[in-house]
């Protein structure tokens, strides 16, 4: 059965509930997913770069949107293919996950989207190889994969910068400057925030006292390899996206209690970046959100 609620596309046959792996059979991966179930509530920014508009001067047509975000977790398990898996019971485990994006000014719903992460086993031995796979369905989007490898790290996280200015695929070179980027941007609105979109989530990094982060990454520019062979063909059917790459990442946080060595609240930021090749242009759409357990 599926959870209930938005459903982008037909994705997977999950059955809801406590995946049956126990104990040390539970991978770092599968842990920190299941840190995850129940809802996730914050803000954030949504800043997407488009072809320019017909008859303007402008190189480049900028959209950005202060956000309301809602993400919401179920602990799963995935049927896996006959005769494939590495499990005893025939399960893959991990997370279901709906999340809805509202315009945070006029209550806009901006996007809607559905899908599961999956603790797969590494396939690469002494590389590690995917420990995760991401699976998502978006309405008009279609159904994408992705592959990733969970970290954990002591303290808070380091977020690379974001770069939101096109680019010419063929040699990397902007098609304007940041000045002239910035000059497009409607009144009121911070430049840096939407020339790199991170800085949101490291702003607000400043103000806490982060003692671990689960990272959880994935691309599809990574090869899941046998980890996808892992889910049943009837069940999943990658859509190939031409000259399309998304990833997406998760940074789950635990932060330092008040006046007591225990852990305290947790803390998730999200984000989503999808590049797409535009006639030989780069052209961007990222999310980024700071949430809290709601």
């Amino acid at each position: 059965m599926k959870p209930t609620g938005f459903d982008g596309g037909s994705i997977l046959p999950f059955r809801l509930g406590q995946p049956r792996a126990r104990g040390a059979s539970r991978s770092r991966a599968l842990r920190a997913l299941l840190e995850l179930p129940g809802s996730w509530v914050g803000g954030g920014l949504h800043v997407q770069t488009g072809p320019p508009p017909t008859g303007g001067t402008a190189p480049v047509q900028v959209t950005v949107d202060l956000t309301r975000e809602t993400i919401t977790f179920a602990a799963v398990s995935v049927p896996a293919s006959p005769g494939r898996t590495r499990r005893g019971d025939g399960e893959i485990p991990g997370v279901y996950f709906l999340r809805r994006v509202s315009d945070a000014v006029t209550g806009r719903m901006l996007r809607a989207e559905s899908g599961a992460w999956l603790s797969v086993k590494a396939t690469n031995t002494g590389h590690g190889g995917p420990s995760l796979l991401w699976l998502g369905s978006a309405l008009g989007d279609g159904e994408l994969l992705a592959a990733g490898a969970h970290r954990l790290i002591l303290g808070p996280p380091r977020i690379e910068p974001l770069d939101m200015i096109p680019v010419e695929l063929t040699d990397r070179t902007p098609i304007t400057t940041p000045e002239r980027f910035a000059s497009l941007l409607p009144a009121g609105v911070r430049p840096d925030l939407v020339l790199d979109p991170a800085v949101m989530l490291t702003d607000r990094l400043l103000a806490r006292h982060v003692t671990r982060t689960a990272v959880l990454p994935v691309s599809t520019d990574n090869e899941p390899g046998e980890a996808a062979a892992d889910i049943s063909s009837s069940a999943f059917r990658k859509r190939e996206h031409a000259g399309l790459t998304a990833e997406v990442t998760l940074w789950l946080q635990t932060l330092a209690a008040e006046n007591t060595p225990a852990d305290g609240p947790q803390a998730l930021q999200f984000l989503s970046r999808r590049v797409l090749d535009d006639g030989g242009i780069s052209r961007s759409e990222v999310w980024v959100a700071d949430l809290e357990r709601s």
